[in-house]
């Protein structure tokens, strides 16, 4: 097999890499070189070979090895006719376990072993298009077992591979000590794009296989027509004169059998080649030199009617009877020369949708490589500057811009680009636009001026597309594009590029910021109270001590304040725990706002709330709680019972005064409240003696 020295060189070269990390682990050689390296050789390997099996099954190799996986395969999705889709492998282990399997092995290993029972592991990776992480096959639900005989199955780790939004084929492994994680689905994201490519690139292959089969079964009919057709003979005296022809002769000059016969040949040809013709066999009869004589040519010939059309024309000298002839023997080519003008065009067209594919296949890289770095980004604001330098890209000669939707049915741009970015980066209506208005691509040709989005006004007459941004819950935002078609031509063969690239960002931009919202949110959930969305005492320790570090850096004070509700219990044993809830909620806001914007308040317990007051002194802590504790007093709560009047208790400490450890101040504070509270509560009252 022809990519079996690659497999041997890059296996060799893996498990060596493997061992000079294992025991230098500051090896400059990483799995994700080594996987890059096993794609470059597989890519040049297939752009060389045009064998995709032999390219898979190094790949394969390649990521066992890489993986420390015992067996696995790649494979491609197909469809039954019914639509059923089902998996054919391109690359398999052999783990044949009895005569039988081994028998099926080796018959059908060089076209693809086909999979349809989709009711395992692999199967719910086909079915569901995402990956597959089962570190206990035999207790995962998803598995349906294995056949008797089989290899253990200790781990499986399925990964789909798409183009676009369809599903491309899978990679299976099994078996890696440990088993497998996340980390290496990600990590593999690069080897799973060259299985699309390569796959991909196939199919294209194929493609042109079977159009340029189509060509050549086009010409080889044409060519059988072409020679039914020759069966035109004439013979000529040495004066020119016709002295016999067939019927076909008549039949392709239009002229009855009879009609030639005595005439001059040259009532056959054009006026230009006519006026030539005595001369010529004149000087060939007198000097022996031919100038067509036993060769064949291409010539133009003339109809009865006028008409000229194209011949094939082979001449002989026939000497017969110590007479001199010539004998010629034409077809009409007219079919012949349209045939060839057809297979001219349609290589013409085979190197356009050659030179289309590869560039949709660059086209599309980049948009694998935009959603990879999209789901990457961190923030929002870093998703943004991905998508402006890939758009720049993408749209060199084109202005656009990307709208998020806000609370009140308007839009902002979040970013822009393009020599129109000035005039598409103000904010826009949701009425001012179509597809906001619809749901959907909204596309305005020249034609279209009347149904232009208003929020293009200032920008020039050109191709503009706008598309919404969605997620599962709906729009989230806007991408537009603006065109100017300087040649009409030119603009309409942009015209569905523009809108299949504007397409694909937007598939992956919506999806990617609802995760980045999604994590944010999850971030912020950890770290609030879920009643009183104060921050918990999780966060506590952290800011505590940041806040503690900065106070000591700027040689600051800060104050940590501990309140508590006074007889809360009792609250909740007379009014119930809903009451008591709502109690809790209202302090909230009122602590909110009695303390600073840039005061941290927390729930610290049940009743309890710490509030750190960066570089605020003791005098100006104890202001600001006395306030909190008179709006404490001022809530009015109605119950079933009537109404209800709550009191709250502080205590104060201060950094550096009290200490300057967390444990240190909280303490203090906490000494602090227990004296207010022992004093009569509903009062505040300050920690004493130093650090």
């Amino acid at each position: 097999m022809a990519c079996a020295p690659f497999v041997r060189v890059l296996s060799v070269e893996i498990v060596a890499a493997m061992r000079s990390n294992l025991v230098n682990p500051d090896a400059d050689t990483t799995v994700e070189s080594m996987l890059l390296a096993a794609i470059t050789r597989a890519q040049s390997q297939f752009v060389q070979s045009h064998d995709t099996p032999a390219v898979f099954e190094g790949m394969l190799d390649a990521l066992l090895h890489l993986t420390l996986s015992e067996y696995g395969f790649i494979g491609e999705v197909l469809h039954d006719t019914d639509g059923s889709p089902y998996l054919q492998t391109q690359a398999i282990s052999n783990i044949a376990w009895n005569e039988e399997t081994q028998q099926l092995y080796e018959e059908n290993v060089d076209q693809g072993l086909e999979f349809r029972n989709l009711k395992t592991l692999f199967g719910h990776v086909i079915k569901t298009g995402e990956p597959v992480i089962s570190n206990e096959p035999g207790n995962d639900s998803r598995a349906s077992g294995i056949p008797k005989g089989h290899p253990p199955l200790d781990a499986f780790l399925g990964l789909p591979f798409h183009h676009r939004d369809t599903l491309i084929g899978m990679v299976g492994i099994a078996n890696r000590p440990g088993g497998y994680d996340s980390e290496m689905v990600e990590t593999l994201g690069p080897f799973l794009a060259t299985c699309t490519n390569i796959i991909l690139s196939s199919r294209a292959r194929k493609e042109q296989a079977a159009v340029e089969l189509s060509l050549r079964e086009s010409e080889a009919r044409g060519r059988a027509i072409l020679d039914n057709a020759i069966d035109g003979i004439i013979t000529i005296d040495h004066t020119g004169r016709i002295e016999s022809c067939n019927r076909a002769v008549a039949r392709i000059f239009g002229y009855d059998s009879d009609e030639l016969l005595g005439r001059n040949v040259k009532q056959l040809m054009p006026a230009e080649h006519a006026a030539n013709h005595d001369h010529y066999i004149k000087s060939y009869v007198e000097t022996g030199r031919a100038r067509i004589i036993g060769s064949s040519r291409e010539l133009t010939a003339k109809r009865r009617d006028g008409s000229e059309f194209p011949v094939e024309l082979a001449i002989n000298e026939l000497r017969l009877e110590g007479r001199q002839l010539f004998v010629g023997m034409l077809r009409d080519i007219t079919e012949r020369k349209a045939s060839e003008e057809r297979t001219s065009q349609l290589t013409a067209e085979l190197k356009t949708r050659v030179s289309e594919l590869d560039r949709l296949n660059e086209q599309n890289a980049m948009l694998s490589e935009l959603g990879s770095y999209l789901q990457a980004s961190q923030t929002k604001e870093e998703a943004y500057d991905v998508l402006l330098a890939y758009v720049r890209a993408l749209f060199a000669e084109q202005s656009g811009a990307l709208y998020r939707l806000s609370e009140t049915h308007g839009a902002h741009c979040v970013i822009a680009w393009g020599n129109e970015a000035h005039l598409l980066s103000q904010s826009l209506q949701k009425h001012e636009c179509w597809a906001m208005r619809r749901g959907e691509m909204h596309e305005v040709g020249i034609s279209d001026a009347s149904i232009r989005c208003h929020h293009y006004n200032g920008t020039g007459e050109g191709h503009q597309l706008c598309v919404p941004v969605m997620t599962q819950n709906g729009p989230i935002g806007l991408l537009t594009l603006h065109a100017p078609i300087t040649d009409t031509a030119v603009g309409i063969a942009d015209a569905p590029r523009n809108r299949s690239v504007l397409r694909g960002i937007a598939d992956r931009l919506g999806p990617a910021l609802s995760s980045i919202e999604l994590r944010m949110r999850l971030q912020e959930d950890s770290i609030r109270d879920p009643l009183t969305k104060l921050y918990n005492r999780r966060f506590l320790a952290e800011s505590l001590q940041r806040e503690l570090r900065r106070a000591s850096r700027a040689e600051q004070q800060l104050s940590l304040i501990m309140l508590d509700l006074d007889k809360f219990k009792g609250v909740n044993d007379e009014f119930g725990h809903d009451v008591g809830d709502q109690v809790l909620v209202l302090l909230a806001q009122q602590l909110h706002q009695s303390f600073r914007e840039e005061d941290l308040i927390y729930r610290y317990g049940g009743d309890e709330f710490l509030v750190i007051m960066p570089g605020a002194s003791l005098n100006t802590a104890r202001q600001r709680v006395l306030d909190a504790c008179r709006g404490t007093r001022a809530l009015h709560i109605d119950t079933d019972k009537g109404p209800l009047h709550v009191t709250l208790s502080a205590g104060v400490a201060t950094a550096p005064e009290h200490g300057m450890t967390e444990e240190a101040l909280i303490a203090r504070a906490d000494e602090a409240l227990y004296t207010a509270k022992q004093s009569g509560r509903d009062r505040v009252r300050l920690a004493v003696g130093n650090a």
